[in-house]
C-alpha cells in the first residue's frame, strides 16, 4: 500500500472527474433521465393518494381509472427511461475501463527497464486489474442509485410537508438519530474495506510468489508450510469478508427496525389526524412512502464514503504507475553507422549497489566484428543492455559517430539492432509472425532467413502458420534459437548482436554460422558474447571481461598465448571432445 502516498484525495477525486470529461453530453443526458425518472416516483404518491380519496372513498369509478392509467403510463415511461439511462451509463463504464486499460498499456511499453525488472509482475498485473475495475466503478450503477436518492430526499421532505407539517416534524427528528447511528457503521465499514484491499494484495503477491517456486516446494518437501501460509492468509480475507456482512446485516437490521418504529409512530398520530379529520386515508399513505423515500436513502448516501474507499486506493495506485519514468527520446537522426565508441563507461543499478561496469574503454570500428568473452557476471550482458538503451550509464558514455547514443530518436537508434540472444522472448504467434514481427517483409527475404538460420527443416515439418505456444513452448531449444536467428537476419539492421545466442545450436554452428559472418554479416558490425570457442575464429577482436573491467583486449592468434580465460575455455573444449 506504500504506492498511495503520491496524490491527496482532493487530487484524486478531480482526476476521476477528468475521467468523465470526454462523455459530458452523455452525463448530462443520464442526469436528466434520473431527474425526470425522479420526478415520476415523487408524483407516484399524490397519484395513490388521489386513487384512494377521490378514486376509492367517492366510489368514482372513471376518475380511478384515469388515475390508475395515468400510473401505468408513468410507470412504462420511466422504465423506458431507465434502459435509456443504462444504456449510456454501461456505454461510458465500458470505455472508461478501455481508456484506462489502453493508458496503462502504453505506458508500460516506455517504462524504463529497470523499474519494470525491480517489480513484481505477477502482483502488478493482478493489481493493476484490480484498480481498472474499481476505477471504472464511478459509472456503476450504485453510485447513480445514490446519486437519485439524495434528490429523492429533497423532493420528498417538500411531500412530507405538503401533506402535513405536524407528523413532518417526527421524521425530522429520526433523520439525525439514524444519520448518527449509520455513520459509525459506515466508518466502521470503511476502514475493514481499507484492511480487505491490503490483505487481499498481499495474498496476491503471495500466492504469485509460491506458485513461481513450485519445483522448490516440491524438491525441498515444504508443501505443509505453504499449506499453513495459505490458510493463515486466506483465514485473515474470510475474517475481513465475515466482518462485512456481519456489519452490513446489523446496518440492515438497525435501518429496519429504525423505520418501523418511526412508521408505527406515524400511523399511531396520523389515525389521530384522520379521526379528526384533519388528514385523508390516502394522505397518511402518500405520507408514509414520502417517509421511506427520505429515510431508506440515509445509508445508501453515507456508503458513499465506504464506496469511494475502494476506488480512491486504486485510483492512486494507478497514477502512481503512471508516473513511473518513460525511457528519454533524443532528437537527432541516424544517417549511417561508423564507429561505436566506449568513453570511461561505468554502471550501476542504484546509488546502494556495487558498479557492475567501470573504467569501460574501447572502439567498435565500421563493419568490426567483436566478441566479449569473460565468466559470468563480468557485465557482458549489461554492456549489451547499455548499447540497447535498456539503461543509462552511471557515468561516462557510449557513442555513434561521434554523438551520445541518448540524443538519437529512440526508435530509430533501436532499428539499428538486431539481436539474437539466448533468452529471447517469443510471443504465443505464428512462426512466420514471430519471425517477421507483423512487418510487412518481402518473401524473397524470408526465405532466405529461414535458409540461413538452418530453419528449414522446421518449417516444412510444422509449416510457417504453426503456432508455437507461450514463449515458443513447442518448439525445442534449438529451434527456438534458430526463430531467433530468423527474426534477426529478416531485420537485416546494420549492427548483429549474439547473445550466447549460439548454446544450443550447436551442430549448426560450423555449418552456417561461419558462412554468415563471411556472407550476411560482413558488411555489418557485429557484437558477440559467448562460451563457443569456435565463434572466436570469426571475430575481428576479442575483449575479456572480469568484474566488471576489461582485463584483456587483442586478437584470437594473440590471446591464446596470454589470456588464462581463452586457454580454459579452450580446455573445456578440447576435454568435450576427447569425451565425444
Amino acid at each position: 500500500m506504500g504506492w498511495h502516498s503520491i496524490l491527496t484525495d482532493k487530487e484524486i477525486i478531480k482526476k476521476l472527474f477528468y475521467i468523465l470529461k470526454p462523455y459530458k453530453k452523455d452525463m448530462i443526458i443520464i442526469f436528466i433521465c434520473l431527474l425526470i425518472s425522479i420526478l415520476f416516483n415523487l408524483c407516484r404518491p399524490i397519484l395513490n393518494k388521489d386513487i384512494m380519496d377521490k378514486g376509492f372513498m367517492n366510489q368514482d369509478f372513471k376518475l380511478l381509472l384515469i388515475l390508475v392509467m395515468v400510473m401505468t403510463i408513468l410507470k412504462l415511461l420511466n422504465n423506458i427511461l431507465e434502459f435509456y439511462k443504462e444504456k449510456k451509463r454501461i456505454y461510458i463504464a465500458a470505455n472508461i475501463k478501455y481508456r484506462l486499460s489502453k493508458k496503462a498499456f502504453e505506458h508500460m511499453l516506455k517504462v524504463k527497464l529497470d523499474k519494470i525488472n525491480s517489480t513484481n509482475i505477477g502482483e502488478f498485473m493482478n493489481n493493476m486489474e484490480v484498480d481498472i475495475m474499481n476505477i471504472s466503478n464511478i459509472m456503476d450503477s450504485s453510485m447513480f442509485f445514490m446519486i437519485t436518492q439524495i434528490f429523492s430526499i429533497l423532493g420528498s421532505l417538500i411531500g412530507l410537508f405538503i401533506l402535513s407539517p405536524t407528523l413532518t416534524i417526527f421524521v425530522l427528528l429520526f433523520i439525525p438519530l439514524k444519520y448518527k447511528i449509520v455513520k459509525r457503521v459506515s466508518e466502521h465499514k470503511s476502514d475493514i474495506t481499507n484492511h480487505f484491499i491490503e490483505v487481499q494484495s498481499e495474498y496476491a503477491k503471495w500466492l504469485y510468489d509460491t506458485l513461481s517456486g513450485l519445483e522448490e516446494i516440491r524438491l525441498f518437501h515444504i508443501e505443509h508450510y505453504k499449506k499453513k501460509q495459505f490458510e493463515n492468509k486466506q483465514s485473515k480475507i474470510i475474517t475481513d469478508q465475515l466482518k462485512l456482512g456481519k456489519l452490513e446485516q446489523f446496518n440492515v437490521s438497525v435501518d429496519t427496525i429504525l423505520i418501523d418504529s418511526l412508521i408505527t409512530i406515524l400511523y399511531i398520530v396520523g389515525a389521530n389526524l384522520v379521526f379528526h379529520m384533519k388528514l385523508s386515508v390516502g394522505s397518511i399513505f402518500a405520507f408514509i412512502t414520502y417517509t421511506t423515500y427520505v429515510t431508506t436513502p440515509i445509508s445508501s448516501i453515507l456508503d458513499i464514503r465506504c464506496y469511494l474507499s475502494g476506488i480512491i486506493p486504486s485510483a492512486k495506485r494507478f497514477y502512481k504507475f503512471l508516473s513511473w519514468e518513460e525511457e528519454e527520446s533524443g532528437q537527432n537522426h541516424i544517417c549511417d553507422v561508423n564507429e561505436i565508441t566506449f568513453e570511461n563507461l561505468g554502471f550501476r543499478y542504484d546509488e546502494n549497489s556495487n558498479f557492475v561496469l567501470s573504467n569501460i574503454f574501447f572502439k567498435i570500428p565500421q563493419n568490426g566484428k567483436l566478441a566479449l568473452i569473460g565468466v559470468n557476471g563480468s557485465g557482458k550482458t549489461t554492456l549489451v543492455q547499455l548499447l540497447l538503451r535498456f539503461y543509462k550509464p552511471t557515468n561516462g558514455s557510449i557513442k555513434l559517430n561521434g554523438k551520445d547514443i541518448q540524443s538519437y530518436d529512440l526508435i530509430e537508434y533501436r532499428n539499428l539492432f538486431s539481436v539474437v540472444s539466448q533468452e529471447i522472448y517469443l510471443f504465443d504467434d505464428s512462426i512466420y509472425n514471430n519471425i517477421c514481427l507483423y512487418k510487412d517483409i518481402q518473401n524473397e527475404t524470408y526465405e532466405m532467413a529461414i535458409k540461413d538460420s538452418g530453419l528449414q527443416e522446421v518449417i516444412d515439418l510444422k509449416g510457417s502458420d504453426y503456432i508455437i505456444g507461450t514463449n515458443g513452448e513447442y518448439l525445442s531449444g534449438g529451434q527456438k534459437q534458430r526463430l531467433a536467428l530468423a527474426r534477426a537476419l529478416v531485420q537485416d539492421s546494420p549492427i548483429f548482436i549474439f547473445d550466447e545466442a549460439t548454446s544450443n545450436v550447436d551442430t549448426f554452428i560450423d555449418i552456417q554460422l561461419k558462412k554468415l559472418f563471411q556472407d550476411r554479416l560482413k558488411n555489418k558490425i557485429v557484437i558477440v558474447i559467448t562460451h563457443q570457442v569456435e565463434v572466436l575464429e570469426y571475430v575481428d577482436s576479442i575483449i575479456t571481461l572480469n568484474h566488471g573491467k576489461i582485463i584483456e583486449e587483442g586478437a584470437l592468434k594473440d590471446l591464446k598465448k596470454t589470456s588464462a580465460i581463452l586457454n580454459h575455455m579452450l580446455k573445456d573444449r578440447r576435454n568435450i571432445s576427447d569425451k565425444s
